[in-house]
């Protein structure tokens, strides 16, 4: 919510009423008198570092405007309304909107809760956040994502080694060349000498430090494997590190992964020469070794430790059925979005007190977001418990931002229309509880949303066969 707003005389307002009119002076200026978006959008002097094409494509939709979709140029759409594309169970008609649009424009379209006549009035939400509600960060993310270089594969290899925290850190201070040397320090203004203070030969640059000084050079090259590639003192800093760094081979000497015994030797080289600048501690070639190879051993062992645990630890909690007061009914929903596609199915999974099944179902539900497809899910579920009966519901989701959506206090009146439909739905006298339960407790429902789907709600009286191995595995009465 807007609380202060520099209107445009250049004071600060915090009046109800002059906010409320100068929020829809901008947005009546956002077009013109035809109804079509202004050319210039009017925050495009205040962003001059920006293209005037990134700002405008802050007010876009996937589809924008519908009219250059249409299938037949005969159509008229002028004189249509939403409630002229829904069937008479408050649904979209999908045979009238494949007759106009094509399929992707329609799975658009049918991703978005219709329109309801019980529902608030409408209100602008912020499109660019899964959430819907305005942050700085979804803002930042809209103007200056395009800058980033976040499909290079490196990031995904630094941020994953098996390695600490800080050690990944630094290695990503490596990458992009800002460890405190003195060449970047003297780029900041607090260094008065590029020069290395170990061999006094050359500029204190990062690949200087970890690779190129004589006492790196001597260590890499005691340590380095004869498999290792001629090129290991020439190639490129940063190819040097990814390369280095994305290795899958074993050093004979030590049994001990290259990736991670590499990162762990550039750890104790910058240590070490720290200690030596900074306190005077000798710098010791075997030293370094010993410690490269102690802190690798160690990292290694951790890691497997991590992933198969010591004897009588559970990393992972078991899944099991937890028995419900008589009378009562489970539903587990799940859905899920193709990172391909960006095509989106749900299912959910009906069971008695006992872990009896029930009923299960699943469905697709067009291009959407991963948020909105759990939120699908939990719709399609109440509506199917509603139609049978099911008066004292649990319902379970392994997705937590729905269900802190749906548990808040202000839920009625979020900013998505599924949230309000949902809320409305378990206001109407009966029991419902919307409950958290970790992924690994909710297989059941995820195998139905994986489950080949169309439009149409599948309704499944019996376990399909695909998913009598999960029912069996999880039901512990």
């Amino acid at each position: 919510m807007i609380t202060t707003l520099k209107i445009r005389d250049g004071s600060w307002c915090d009046d109800d009423d002059t906010l409320c009119s100068e929020a829809v002076e901008f947005f009546r200026n956002l077009f013109d008198d035809t109804g079509s978006s202004q050319e210039v959008f009017p925050a495009i002097n205040s962003f001059p570092q920006l293209s005037d094409v990134a700002l405008r494509d802050l007010d876009s939709t996937p589809l924008r405007p519908l009219r250059p979709y249409v299938l037949d140029n005969s159509h008229d759409l002028s004189g249509l309304s939403f409630s002229d594309f829904m069937d008479g169970n408050g649904n979209w008609d999908l045979n009238l909107l494949l007759s106009i649009f094509s399929h992707s424009v329609a799975s658009h379209i049918i991703s978005i809760k219709c329109p309801d006549v019980n529902d608030v009035a409408d209100k602008p939400f912020w499109r660019l956040s899964t959430s819907q509600s305005f942050s700085i960060r979804s803002a930042y993310e809209s103007l200056a994502s395009s800058t980033w270089d976040n499909k290079s594969s490196c990031w995904k290899w630094f941020w994953s080694l098996p390695v600490p925290q800080r050690l990944r850190l630094f290695i990503w201070l490596s990458y992009k060349e800002r460890l405190m040397t003195n060449v970047e320090r003297c780029r900041r203004s607090f260094g008065q000498s590029l020069v290395c203070p170990c061999c006094h030969a050359h500029a204190e640059t990062t690949v200087h430090v970890l690779r190129d000084c004589h006492l790196a050079h001597e260590i890499w090259s005691n340590l380095l494997p004869p498999t290792c590639s001629v090129d290991f003192f020439h190639s490129h800093f940063q190819d040097w590190l990814c390369s280095n760094l994305t290795a899958d081979y074993t050093h004979p000497a030590w049994d001990l992964r290259w990736s991670i015994l590499f990162a762990s030797t550039l750890w104790q080289i910058w240590c070490m020469r720290n200690s030596w600048v900074f306190n005077g501690f000798p710098l010791s070639t075997e030293s370094i070794l010993h410690k490269s190879v102690t802190w690798a051993r160690y990292y290694t062992e951790s890691c497997v430790l991590k992933e198969h645990g010591s004897p009588g630890t559970a990393l992972t909690p078991h899944a099991h059925w937890e028995r419900l007061d008589e009378g009562w009914v489970c539903l587990n929903t799940d859905g899920g979005v193709s990172s391909s596609t960006g095509y989106g199915s749900v299912g959910g999974i009906f069971r008695t007190h006992d872990g009896s099944w029930l009923l299960g179902f699943n469905k697709s539900v067009g291009v959407t977001q991963p948020l909105q497809s759990e939120l699908w899910a939990i719709f399609y579920g109440l509506q199917i418990a509603r139609d049978n009966g099911f008066d004292h519901l649990l319902i379970q989701t392994d997705c937590l931002e729905a269900v802190n959506r749906l548990n808040a206090p202000y839920a009625g009146s979020d900013v998505n229309a599924l949230v309000r439909a949902i809320v409305r739905m378990r206001n109407t006298g009966w029991v419902t509880v919307v409950r958290w339960i970790p992924r690994v407790e909710n297989k059941l429902a995820d195998a139905m949303a994986k489950l080949d789907a169309t439009y149409d709600l599948a309704l499944f009286a019996a376990a399909p066969m695909p998913l009598l191995p999960y029912l069996v595995s999880v039901v512990s009465v």
